[in-house]
């Protein structure tokens, strides 16, 4: 499956990176690139990254392409004009390379060959629309190709702006892209779910898949650079500790990377890891954090949230969905508030609700959710199963209602049914 095919049908994507060579010898890089098959859905190739010359990323990318690995082609508008940044599109495009991260690139002075002249004849957003021209079959200047491109562009953010002007100026950029050709995102490093989870409800709407970026801590001192000289990274104190703390600090580094990923699966649409001379250990970081090989991401599953204030019905629900392959349950709330929390945490597909709780009921549950996480569908599963309450739960919101009289057959079928948007109400079963 491609990795265009993986963000269109809505499979939890995970990208990663490997940096060119300084030189010709690019057999390490080949081994590593081997370990990655079947973990991953698409390898960017770094462009000259932190303005370090080394191996060309078009060069490389086509060594992964013919490797049967899929590559993501940065391109950095530093080094080139605009004719040399079309030219090399082109080539791409011949060499089957289909996936494009258009960036502006680091200043030439971060890196090895400081006296440098910066090109920066287009910005990052001028290349996306120049793809979107070689697409349509035309150069920028709207000359016609004997050949168009079939490019999947995408683009990069920066979630953890420290302001809220500077997180409004994200969001502007993010918008622009879009309307340059964007169609995909990936992120600066990040180490807060929760204030990255408040950066996605700032993007509903947009429309375009974003992959959070995850970078495995080596060590304190790496978490401090990082906070003092990268631009809108900011590790928390407490993992900061974790780390000067800990024994084995590359296995707590490869642990909090795979907890990240777990905390970030039910929030954004995917996972782009940075692993900055780990490529060989992302593996081993995938399987820590449940996502161990391509296929099972493939086989996309409905995600649950079980609320009902009663302990031993969540666990005999929860006991009937984990037979199920194509459901997942991610969670279980005893009472309204909660569920309505979870929900904005975990976004399920489907969240399966009581009537009658404390604190908050199941009806002003269903309100709030439907209000906060427009994709989530609500299917009621209740005792009170009178026209009456039918009609309540509509009013609500929820899509779909199952008595508890029903046997488990009908409960799964709403589920299924209400996951794809459709209605369902189920007449009690014996």
């Amino acid at each position: 499956m491609s990795f265009q095919s993986v963000l269109k049908g809505g499979t939890f994507a995970v990208t990663t990176e490997i940096g060119p060579s300084k030189g010709t010898n690019v057999d390490e890089l080949m081994t590593v690139a081997e370990l990655l098959r079947g973990k991953v859905d698409a390898v960017n190739v770094t462009d000259q990254q932190s303005s370090v010359m080394r191996l060309g990323s078009l060069t490389f990318s086509h060594l992964l392409s013919e490797a049967g690995l899929e590559p993501v082609f940065q391109l950095t508008c530093r080094d080139r004009n605009r004719i040399a940044l079309q030219s090399d599109l082109l080539s791409a495009s011949v060499l089957g390379v289909r996936n494009v991260l258009a960036i502006t690139g680091d200043l030439p002075q971060l890196g090895d060959h400081p006296q440098a002249k910066p090109v920066y004849d287009l910005d990052s957003v001028q290349l996306l629309a120049a793809i979107g021209k070689l697409n349509s079959g035309f150069d920028m200047n709207g000359n016609a190709l004997k050949g168009k491109t079939d490019f999947f562009p995408g683009a990069v953010v920066n979630p953890g702006a420290n302001t809220e002007v500077s997180l409004k100026l994200q969001l502007l950029k993010m918008e622009k892209k879009i309307a340059a050709g964007a169609r995909f995102f990936q992120t600066q490093a990040v180490f807060d779910p929760e204030k990255f989870c408040g950066f996605m409800k700032k993007t509903e709407g947009l429309g375009a898949p974003i992959l959070a970026g995850i970078i495995p801590l080596k060590n304190a001192r790496m978490a401090r650079f990082m906070n003092e000289n990268v631009a809108g990274v900011n590790v928390p104190e407490t993992l900061i500790k974790k780390m000067t703390e800990a024994k084995d600090k590359t296995q707590t580094g490869i642990e909090i990377a795979a907890d990240l990923i777990r905390q970030l699966k039910d929030i954004c649409q995917g996972v782009h890891i940075m692993p900055i001379g780990w490529e060989a250990k992302v593996p081993e970081i995938l399987a820590l954090a449940g996502l161990a090989d391509t296929q099972q991401r493939y086989e996309k599953r409905i995600k649950v949230l079980i609320v009902d204030d009663h302990a031993v019905v969540r666990d005999g629900i929860r006991a009937i969905l984990a037979l199920q392959k194509d459901i997942q349950v991610v969670g279980e709330a005893a009472d309204g508030k909660a569920a309505v929390e979870l929900a904005v945490k975990f976004v399920p597909d489907v969240v399966l609700m009581d009537i009658v709780m404390p604190v908050m009921d199941g009806l002003e549950a269903t309100r709030e959710i439907r209000r906060s996480c427009g994709a989530t569908k609500v299917l009621v599963l209740t005792q009170f199963d009178d026209r009456e309450n039918i009609r309540a739960s509509r009013d609500a919101g929820a899509i779909g209602f199952v008595p508890k009289a029903a046997a488990s057959s009908r409960l799964l079928t709403g589920i299924r049914a209400v996951a794809v948007g459709g209605d369902f109400v189920s007449s009690p079963v014996p």
